[in-house]
């Protein structure tokens, strides 16, 4: 009795499960300071020097990161500074050096990543219109 008990302590140290899916809840209710730590959370090394292995994770991480990116409001700009495009493309791109070709994680992470380039593109296409050339060569 005492061995199982013990057991239960020792895996219940860090034990990130639930915390993906409590952050993509959040990220479907547009709570995007509460998704990010949520993801954060699961992300944080495990007393072994892991760091999670699931597509899913990254994917989810990669989803949360964009969504704070392309927040127009001021509420969450700030929440990852100004690495939200990095650390949302290296998460796509993690899932796509992980999955099979045919793995839907790749094919969603592929979208998601032709989405943000599409988006700077664009971006950078406006404000060359607009003649703020220096800001255009800049978000290229």
């Amino acid at each position: 009795m005492l061995f199982i008990g013990l057991g239960s302590v020792s895996y219940g140290q860090y034990v990130p499960k639930g915390k993906t899916s409590k952050a993509e809840m959040a990220l479907s209710q547009g709570k995007l300071d509460i998704a990010k730590a949520e993801i954060d959370e699961a992300f944080k090394v495990d007393d072994k020097g892991k760091v999670t292995s699931s597509a899913k994770n990254w994917y989810t991480r990669g989803q949360i990161y964009k969504a704070i990116f392309l927040d127009d409001s001021t509420q969450y700009k700030d929440l990852a500074g100004e690495n939200a495009l990095e650390v949302a493309v290296e998460s796509f791109n993690k899932v796509q050096e992980m999955e099979k070709e045919t793995s839907s994680y790749v094919i969603f992470s592929g979208q998601e990543l032709s989405q943000l380039y599409a988006y700077i593109v664009n971006e950078g296409a406006e404000k060359y219109i607009e003649n703020e050339f220096e800001t255009a060569y800049k978000s290229l």
